[in-house]
């Protein structure tokens, strides 16, 4: 499910694996298993990857959060 969700807001935000992967500085392979869910991802990777696409790592664990409820917080 966090992989997907990972797919869900790379693709939203038109960033491709590999500039992904130069910005956390893995593997593209490395950012497919992770969205395959064939990889473990570590709390760190997720925070990165979420600076990159600046979102708030919690939505890549729960989509389902709104968006503009996490906004008005921060």
């Amino acid at each position: 499910m966090i992989g997907k969700n990972i797919r869900y807001y790379i693709k939203r935000e038109n960033v491709t694996q590999e500039e992904l992967a130069f910005e956390i500085d893995k593997y593209q392979s490395r950012i497919s298993k992770i969205e395959l869910g064939e990889a473990n991802i570590s709390i760190r990777e997720l925070n990165k990857i979420a600076k990159v696409i600046e979102i708030i790592a919690i939505l890549f664990i729960d989509k389902s959060q709104n968006i503009e409820d996490i906004k008005a917080i921060g």
